[in-house]
C-alpha cells in the first residue's frame, strides 16, 4: 500500500473543459466593478441633490422677485397719487423726477452724476419725438434698476382722488431741467420699444449692466427709507 499512488482517470470530455481564470483575478474584477457601480450611484445622487437645491433656489428667487415687483408697483402708485398723476397718461421730465423723488430714488441734494442717470432714463424711455414718457415704461426701467427683467404685463390702477401736498424737496426738484444736449456724447440710451410702444431691455446682460450703473439710486432709496 505504501508504494501505491492515486492516479485519477480523466475522460476525454473533462479534458476539453476550459479552465476559468485565477480566482484572485475574478474576485478583484468583481470588487472593481462593484466600486464603479457605487461611484456611479453616488454621482447620480449628488447630481439630483444639486438639481433639487437649484430648483428651490430658483423658486425662492421668483418669489422674491414677485414680492419686489409688487412693492415697486405699490410705491409707484403711491407716488403717482401724491403728485396727482393718472397712470393712463404720459408724464414729462419734471413729473418723472417728482415720481422718482417720492419713491426715494432721488434725494434733495442730487449730484451731477445722479442727474446724468435721470437724464439717461428719460432719454431711454421717452416717446419718440416727444418730451414725455409712459408711466408703465418708467416702471419697466425701474425694474431693470433692481435687476428684474419685465416679462409680464402690469396694469397700474392709480386713484387720483387721493393727493398730498408737495414738500419743499419736491419744489426744488421741479426746477431740474432735462439736459441731454450737455451730455449728448456721454448719453447711452438703453433698451428698445415693442410695436405697441412698450419698453424692453435687449438682454439679461443689459439688465445686469443697468443694475450695476444705477446702483446709486437703490442706495438713495435705502437712505430715504423710514
Amino acid at each position: 500500500m505504501e508504494n501505491q499512488t492515486f492516479k485519477p482517470m480523466i475522460n476525454d470530455a473533462s479534458k476539453r473543459i476550459v479552465r476559468s481564470p485565477d480566482v484572485c483575478d475574478s474576485l478583484y474584477k468583481e470588487a472593481k466593478d462593484r466600486l464603479s457601480r457605487q461611484k456611479c450611484r453616488l454621482n447620480t445622487e449628488i447630481s439630483n441633490t444639486r438639481k433639487r437645491a437649484n430648483s428651490r433656489h430658483s423658486s425662492n428667487e421668483r418669489l422674491n422677485s414677485k414680492f419686489l415687483v409688487s412693492k415697486i408697483m405699490r410705491n409707484m402708485n403711491n407716488a403717482c397719487q401724491s403728485i396727482g398723476v393718472l397712470s393712463n397718461r404720459s408724464v414729462n421730465y419734471q413729473e418723472m423726477v417728482k415720481i422718482m423723488f417720492t419713491m426715494g430714488y432721488i434725494l434733495s441734494n442730487i449730484t451731477e452724476y445722479e442727474k446724468f442717470l435721470i437724464d439717461n432714463i428719460f432719454e431711454s424711455i421717452r416717446d419718440k419725438n416727444e418730451e414725455s414718457l409712459r408711466l408703465k415704461n418708467l416702471f419697466y426701467f425701474i425694474l431693470g434698476v433692481h435687476e428684474i427683467s419685465a416679462r409680464e404685463k402690469f396694469q397700474f390702477n392709480v386713484d387720483n382722488e387721493q393727493t398730498s401736498e408737495e414738500t419743499d424737496g419736491e419744489d426744488s426738484l421741479i426746477n431740474i431741467q432735462y439736459s441731454a444736449d450737455k451730455l449728448e456724447n456721454k448719453m447711452h440710451p438703453y433698451g428698445h420699444f415693442s410695436d405697441k410702444g412698450n419698453f424692453k431691455f435687449h438682454s439679461a446682460n443689459e439688465v445686469h449692466e443697468v443694475a450695476k450703473l444705477f446702483k446709486v439710486l437703490i442706495d438713495n432709496q435705502k437712505i430715504s427709507a423710514p
